[in-house]
């Protein structure tokens, strides 16, 4: 019985691996995540107690996320400060542009990054 790993095969089943698994890493990590504002990326929500059951909120997205994926986001956030989703809210979305130079093909190009900020007034039952 032959086996599929001979030394003629091996490198090309190795390199089609890593080039399937650099792809799924690639493609997950212009998402964005749920998580605590990170201090490498600076996506991600913050929150400030303003007073009992009250908070402002922020949430920035990844520029490939969108604005709805920033919303849904900020509304998760605020669902666990309150927790449920009775509370009266007020946002207002911001799209961040931000530039920069890619050294590979020459250009400058630009990334929008959604940002959601807003207040919530949690509702006591």
């Amino acid at each position: 019985m032959q086996s599929i790993w001979n030394r003629d095969t091996m490198p090309s089943k190795l390199a089609n691996i890593a080039l399937i698994a650099l792809t799924a890493v690639t493609l997950t990590s212009c998402g964005t995540v749920y998580q605590k504002k990170s201090m490498m990326t600076g996506l991600g929500y913050s929150d400030v107690r303003l007073g009992e059951g009250r908070y402002r909120i922020t949430y920035e997205a990844a520029a490939a996320s969108g604005e709805a994926k920033a919303i849904e986001f900020w509304h998760r956030r605020a669902a666990e400060l309150c927790g449920s989703s009775a509370y009266e809210h007020k946002y207002t979305v911001t799209i961040k542009d931000h530039q920069q130079f890619n050294r590979y093909n020459g250009r400058m190009e630009s990334h929008l990054f959604p940002t959601v900020h807003g207040s919530v007034v949690c509702k006591t039952s």
